[in-house]
This record gives C-alpha cells, structure tokens and sequence, in this order.
C-alpha cells in the first residue's frame, strides 16, 4: 500500500480511506447546494421529476467516475464488479428480502420515537404522490431503480473499497453506513437506513459483487414505493404498513441465518478452491 493508493499486486490502484472521504465531501456538498435550490424549481411535474433524478446522476455518479478515471484508479476492482454465480444471486435475494422485513418490524417498533420528526417526511411522501398522478413510471425509475445503480457505485463500490484499503471491512462497512444514513437529511430515515445498507455491506463482502447491493437497494425501495402508493387514500394513523405478524418475523429471521450462513461457507470454499488453484 502507497500513500497515494492501494496497489494490486498486478500493479492495478484502488482508492484509499482519503480519497473516500473527498469524494463524500464532494457529493454531500453537491446536496447541500441541491436542497438550497430546490424551492426554485418549476412546479410543472415534469421539471420536478428531471430535478428528482439530477441529483444520482449528476452529483453522485458523474463526480465519482470522473474522479475514478482521473486517478486511475482500475475501474472493475475499485466498483466490485462482478457477475455473481445464479445461486449465489438467488440466496443473496433471500437475504435481502428477509433481512428487510426484519429491519420492518424494527423500524414498526421505533416508529413511537419518531413521531416528533415526521413532518418532512410526511411533506415529501405528499410530494412524490403528487408526481405519482403526472407520471408513475417515472416516477419509480427515478426512485429506485436510478438510486440504486448510483449511490451503491458510490457507496458500496468506491467509498467502502477506499475504507476496505486503510481500515479494513468491518470498520468500512460501518464507517460507510453512518455517511451514507448522513445523507439522508430525514431524523426518521437515519438509523434505519444504516441498518439496511450495512446488510448490503455485508453481502457485497460475501459476495464480492456490486450486483447484489444494487438488487438490495432496487427492492428496497421499489417496496417503499408501492407501500406509499398504496397508502394513498388511508389514514395513516389507521395502518401501519412496517407491522409484520410474528411467525413472518420468525420465518424471515431463520431463512436470514441461513442464507447468511450458506454464504459464508460458498466464499470459504471459493478462497480454498483459489488457493490450491494458485498453488
């Protein structure tokens, strides 16, 4: 390892701790000036979708491709990229999905505490239902599919393999979660989005594939969308869409222990395979 960045063994560079840093500050700074500027955008729908989908495209993939490239920095191990094995994917979805419903009822039983805090997001799920009856298409690619590829490119790709390169993954999963929950302007939204992205973390590290957060991120939020949609029209101090039944908790919690634990044994047995491949 250099100073100025990690160096594969076949010469190849990868960002460090510093250069993740910067590029958050980049992009944070970027959102600050975004939010600023937001109450001057048109109230014409279309203007307001273009506006929600500026800041994943612009602020945060274009900076960090940029920055890539201007560094040389090798694209495919700096970003994990990689197809993952079908049964690989395939158990890393079922992970997703029962961690999700987990941190669900998580968030069900923390929804008390945050109620003082509710208001901004309640103005900007007025906002995005509003968007909805122009554009609903649109709307969920601008949402979940855009975000997803963007920030997990920056986040669990660029910025966690810098931390990954000076700290190691356990803190750089960690230290990534509490940047990328910063970003998420919204009390209510902070806790439980670190949790989720820490479980992207983890099975970006399992799996060695920005193909499985990206997933993760897409159903995340494409769940989130439909929640809200649905809500439309109900009270919404007469449902609550995070309550899960127990024996769902129960269920989703054992398929959880199971997928991770399948994972865990998959990449152990893949590091041997390696090791007496290059033996």
């Amino acid at each position: 390892m250099t100073t100025e960045s990690s160096v594969l063994s076949n010469g190849m560079k990868q960002p460090l701790a510093v250069h993740s840093f910067l590029i958050y500050i980049i992009v944070f700074a970027g959102y600050i000036v975004l939010s600023l500027l937001s109450d001057y955008v048109s109230q014409k729908p279309v203007m307001q979708l273009i506006w929600l989908i500026t800041p994943s495209m612009g602020l945060i993939l274009l900076p960090v491709l940029i920055f890539t490239y201007l560094k040389g920095f090798n694209l495919k191990e700096t970003f994990h990229i990689k197809i993952p094995r079908f049964k690989v994917y395939l158990v890393s979805i079922m992970i997703i999905v029962s961690g999700l419903i987990i941190i669900g009822a998580i968030n069900g039983l923390l929804t008390p505490l945050f109620k003082p805090y509710e208001s901004p997001l309640k103005n900007l799920e007025i906002q995005l239902l509003s968007l909805a009856d122009y554009n609903i298409w649109w709307l969920l690619l601008g949402t979940t599919l855009i975000p997803a590829i963007c920030e997990e490119l920056l986040f669990r790709g660029f910025i966690l393999r810098g931390f990954m390169n000076s700290v190691g993954r356990t803190q750089a999963i960690i230290i990534t979660a509490l940047l990328f929950g910063s970003m998420h302007f919204l009390i209510p939204r902070i806790f439980i989005t670190a949790l989720i992205v820490i479980l992207f973390g983890i099975l970006l590290i399992l799996t060695d594939s920005i193909i499985i957060p990206i997933t993760g991120h897409f159903i995340n939020n494409l769940a989130a969308m439909l929640i809200l949609l649905k809500s439309r029209g109900v009270n919404p101090d007469s449902a609550d869409m995070t309550v899960f039944p127990f024996y769902i908790i129960v269920i989703a919690a054992g398929f959880f222990t199971i997928g991770i634990y399948w994972l865990i044994r998959n990449k152990q047995t893949s590091a041997i395979a390696n090791h007496n491949a290059f033996a």
